[in-house]
């Protein structure tokens, strides 16, 4: 019985996070009233990809249709056996202020994502530079002039890092199973968007990143971070951690993604990070408890419920909280129901991670279970 009741009672905790954050989510602003410049002089869009023609097509039309282009717009082409490279070398002879890169392949121990953003780094030359996946569509004409009025305080010094959440629309891939466990806890862990100072250990979002480029150089965190899959968390915890300040923005109105990683995709990388630390290994082990906690044991003590009933409760409260979610992101209902399998993989690949690491297994191997 005390069990039920302390589930129930963090699952209500949970969703009451959720729902505050929702409500106070930083949203990116059209800013109607201003009338955009045809050039943003400070800012460098910076795009990696790799067989990417098929969102490539999608992209180019809708960068074209913005009212506001950056200084200059860099693609790194890394190695694609696709189109890509014709449909980029088509776009660029009508953009001159389109750059196309060559990409070469990552030393050790970087990954091809960190490593396009450190050859892409190389090469801004304005003080701030837009990370952008090339699977994003900006969906609005207004999307980079709205992002660079947003990234005023930015400008002003006051954070050298900004984080946007595209709308993520969920897909299902050739694997059943769709990780989207990070999503929901970065609503449901108490992460206020309104507040700079939050926590980051369940926020940041690699698809749109917008830095000071000068002190992500001066940092050198793309090295810190070079083997890692998550480079919008990690650099969000290292900004956070050097200037105890960083930005979140929900991008929702002018930015788009689909979201469908498989988990065994999603997991290669999982816990890389997770137990360098005394502080990292306390981290990971509370998040590994929430999840399963929340989002396992309700489903788990189902049956009890004739015999306690607080365990039904805590399973329609969590329940109730992902469809609110799934309302506000567009996202697909299936993964709800996968939700209690995705958390127990993720607490498993966490325990895993632990035990090689105590091990004493190398540095470069920990937590790779499905590597």
């Amino acid at each position: 019985m005390l069990l039920g009741a302390a589930t129930l009672a963090l699952n209500s905790v949970l969703v009451k996070n959720l729902l505050s954050n929702l409500k106070n989510r930083r949203h990116l602003k059209s800013h109607e009233d201003k009338i955009a410049p045809s050039t943003l002089n400070d800012f460098t869009l910076a795009i990696p990809l790799r067989n990417e023609a098929a969102n490539l097509k999608k992209l180019l039309p809708l960068l074209s249709a913005q009212y506001s282009t950056p200084a200059r717009t860099l693609f790194l082409d890394d190695q694609s056996t696709d189109d890509s490279l014709e449909i980029l070398q088509a776009f660029q002879e009508k953009n001159s202020h389109v750059e196309i890169l060559n990409g070469t392949k990552p030393p050790y121990p970087f990954n091809g994502k960190v490593w396009a953003l450190k050859q892409l780094l190389e090469k801004v030359e304005t003080e701030f530079v837009i990370f952008m996946d090339a699977d994003v569509q900006m969906t609005h004409p207004r999307a980079l002039f709205s992002l660079s009025e947003e990234a005023r305080p930015l400008k002003q010094g006051k954070y050298s890092f900004a984080s946007v959440f595209p709308r993520s629309k969920a897909k299902l891939d050739t694997s059943i199973l769709v990780n989207q466990i990070f999503v929901q806890l970065y609503y449901f862990l108490p992460a206020h968007w309104t507040d700079s100072q939050l926590m980051t250990m369940s926020t940041g979002s690699g698809r749109v990143m917008v830095i000071n480029a000068q002190k992500l150089r001066e940092y050198n965190f793309l090295d810190k971070i070079a083997d890692t899959t998550h480079d919008g968390l990690r650099l969000a915890q290292l900004f956070k951690a050097k200037e105890r300040s960083v930005a979140f923005f929900d991008g929702g109105a002018f930015f788009q993604s689909d979201y469908y990683p498989s988990l065994v995709s999603a997991f290669k990388g999982l816990s890389r990070s997770s137990f360098e630390t005394r502080r990292s290994q306390w981290a990971t082990l509370a998040f590994s408890v929430i999840v399963f906690w929340a989002f396992v044991l309700p489903f788990v003590f189902l049956p009890f419920a004739i015999i306690n009933p607080c365990w039904i409760a805590a399973l329609f409260v969590i329940l109730w909280g992902q469809y609110r979610l799934m309302q506000e992101l567009d996202l697909n209902p299936v993964f709800v129901a996968t939700t209690p399998i995705a958390a127990s993989l993720l607490c498993l690949t966490h325990l895993w991670g632990a035990i090689k690491d105590k091990m004493e297994i190398q540095e470069e191997w920990r937590g790779r279970l499905l590597r």
